[in-house]
């Protein structure tokens, strides 16, 4: 995980894959995604203004689905944002 402090940014990358595409989910929410249409990473823009909702929708977003595992991950750093169960 990379954190810029001056930007409220996070990446959080899953694999170490070279992105080819970048997809925004939601405002400020951005899915890297490699050769394949897998999601390599994850940046999160102006973080501190995110809600709850808002990083949900990383988890419920199903054009481009996070593997279980990353979603472990992302349960780990924003706890009950991400649901139980992944």
């Amino acid at each position: 995980m990379k954190i810029d402090y001056s930007t409220d940014a996070v990446y959080i990358e899953f694999n170490t894959k070279p992105a080819v595409d970048s997809i925004e989910i939601v405002d400020g929410v951005i899915f890297d995604l490699d050769e394949d249409d897998e999601v390599t990473g994850v940046e999160i823009l102006d973080l501190k203004y995110k809600t709850p909702e808002q990083i949900k929708k990383i988890h419920q977003y199903t054009e481009y689905p996070i593997k279980p595992e990353y979603l472990q991950q992302l349960k780990d750093l924003f706890g009950s944002a991400i649901p139980c169960g992944v």
